[in-house]
């Protein structure tokens, strides 16, 4: 498997992200990658942040490029009735990506009790909220909570997932056209969960999306062995999501 788009892809505007991460770079990296799409993903953690993707429409409105770009976002999921980005600035845009697990930014809910169990509880009940909300097209690094490492092991949230509440939302997601990304990373970190998921996700009608979270110029690609990953847990080309959906869709 060649993976021959990238949603999850951060531009300058991302204060996390690298100065280099220019429109003109980014383009000229993805095409020696590849890549026939990209999703411009930056950060909306907060109210002001809601003026970047608008920012990036009107960046792309002024050059020539290689590659297909789509302006999306990364929207945060402040608690499970909130999420960060605008109803009106989401339907705008070619797709929006929710991160429902920031749980190391201070504006987002944490569980009562920071405890393995309590992660995964509170996880699925983000993910509750972000099917209500209604405007979700891609969860961002499901599952694997990487972020709260200094509180406790993310593998271990992994083995307190009530699976039937989340084979529930996967069928709910199915119905809503959400999808979950697969990045690099993740995978090999929690092979036989992601394999599992894999399985739920195809018998629920569940896709996924690609991404690498790219946060400097090096990880716009992939790396070589990702395609093998991506089959070695059981995904096929049909599993994915296609991009070209996102440029002929039609106002939220």
């Amino acid at each position: 498997m060649v993976p021959r788009f990238n949603m999850h892809v951060h531009t300058w505007r991302s204060s996390c992200a690298k100065p280099e991460m220019l429109l003109e770079s980014i383009n000229r990296k993805a095409r020696s990658a590849g890549l026939r799409y990209v999703g411009l993903s930056d950060h909306i953690d907060v109210a002001a942040h809601n003026d970047r993707p608008t920012r990036n429409r009107e960046d792309l409105s002024m050059g020539s490029w290689d590659v297909n770009f789509l302006v999306g976002c990364e929207a945060t999921a402040l608690s499970p009735s909130r999420v960060a980005v605008f109803d009106d600035v989401a339907r705008r845009l070619d797709y929006v990506m929710v991160a429902a697990n920031h749980y190391h930014l201070g504006v987002v809910e944490n569980p009562a009790r920071r405890e393995a169990s309590s992660y995964a509880s509170h996880y699925l009940r983000m993910l509750e909220g972000v099917l209500g909300w209604g405007l979700a097209d891609i969860v961002a690094h499901p599952f694997l909570h990487s972020k709260i490492a200094r509180v406790l092991n993310p593998l271990d949230v992994l083995e307190c997932y009530d699976w039937d509440e989340l084979e529930r939302i996967l069928v709910e997601s199915a119905q809503r056209g959400l999808s979950f990304e697969l990045r690099p990373g993740s995978l090999s970190a929690a092979p036989e969960f992601f394999r599992e998921l894999v399985r739920l996700c195809r018998e629920s009608g569940v896709k996924f999306s690609l991404g690498s979270d790219a946060h400097r110029l090096c990880e716009i690609g992939y790396p070589p062995h990702f395609g093998d990953e991506l089959e070695s847990i059981g995904v096929r080309n049909s599993d994915l999501i296609e991009p070209e959906q996102f440029l002929v869709s039609s106002p939220r």
